[in-house]
């Protein structure tokens, strides 16, 4: 049974709109209530609305109750007070590709006070559903978030689930290129191959105690930096979705530190669910 049972979808321009309805009522409960936010901003035109008849005469929306609402002001506040204040379950929204909307996005995967799905028009079959976590003490709880938000998305649409967890060996470029001091090279690899193993053992060791049996060939322990490294990961198991945390840092913070979910919005391939 879907845990999705109230979900507000707020559609960016015109591409990929019934799209993300089927979608979204694959996802959802039988009983489920969505709601059409359209923001009108200035200088951006009306979005073309679904029609509500139709909707209502596709089988895929049988049952599903549907309602449209149209507001104005700044795109990502009014999400973020209707996401709030409505308790929705699940955000949906179907960017364009053009400088406005990503930018939104970013914020939004930031500011988000639920769980945000940003899909990708053109990736609309999710055959594939690869699940970012960190097995570190810190990060328990929202890897459970993410395991169990993973396991729904893989369970209603019927797909195959895949982990990834990406780690750096700090140090290593400049270990690597130093001008002041040589490094032995083959003992650098060495040390650098027990870390992955010891990688690759903890994030086993988490998925075994949280009661999730994973084939090998659906866990990855790639060495690099998150955004690119989880992007690249996608590409090569043919993922549609990725289900990835965000830590909301904001002001100094988050200038220092960055938000890894934020870097997979511009590059990642496919579509992505973030939790908080």
């Amino acid at each position: 049974m879907s845990q999705i049972h109230n979900v507000l979808y707020c559609p960016f321009g015109e591409r990929g709109n019934e799209l993300a309805m089927r979608r979204i009522a694959a996802l959802a409960a039988d009983d489920a209530r969505t709601t059409i936010l359209d923001v009108v901003t200035a200088g951006h035109p009306h979005v073309a609305r679904l029609s509500l008849e139709a909707l209502r005469r596709d089988p895929a929306m049988v049952g599903h109750q549907i309602e449209v609402v149209v507001q104005t002001g700044n795109r990502t506040d009014v999400i973020n007070e209707y996401a709030l204040a409505g308790a929705y379950d699940l955000v949906v929204i179907t960017p364009e590709d053009e400088p406005g909307a990503i930018k939104t996005a970013r914020r939004l995967v930031r500011t988000c006070p639920v769980p945000l799905l940003i899909l990708r028009p053109k990736t609309d079959h999710t055959d594939r559903v690869l699940v970012a976590v960190n097995p570190s003490k810190r990060s328990l709880e929202l890897n459970r978030k993410l395991l169990d938000w993973g396991s729904t998305m893989a369970e209603d649409i019927g797909c195959d689930l895949d982990f990834v967890h990406t780690w750096e060996y700090w140090g290593e470029e400049d270990l690597r290129n130093s001008a002041f001091f040589q490094t032995d090279l083959e003992r650098l690899d060495q040390r650098i191959e027990i870390e992955r193993s010891q990688h690759l053992v903890a994030t086993e060791k988490w998925l075994a105690d949280e009661g999730v049996v994973v084939d090998p060939h659906n866990l990855h322990v790639p060495k690099g930096r998150v955004a690119p490294t989880v992007a690249q990961v996608a590409r090569s198991v043919g993922a549609s979705l990725v289900v990835a945390g965000s830590v909301g840092r904001r002001g100094i913070r988050r200038l220092i530190m960055g938000n890894s979910a934020e870097e997979l919005v511009d590059v990642l391939p496919c579509s992505i669910l973030v939790v908080k």
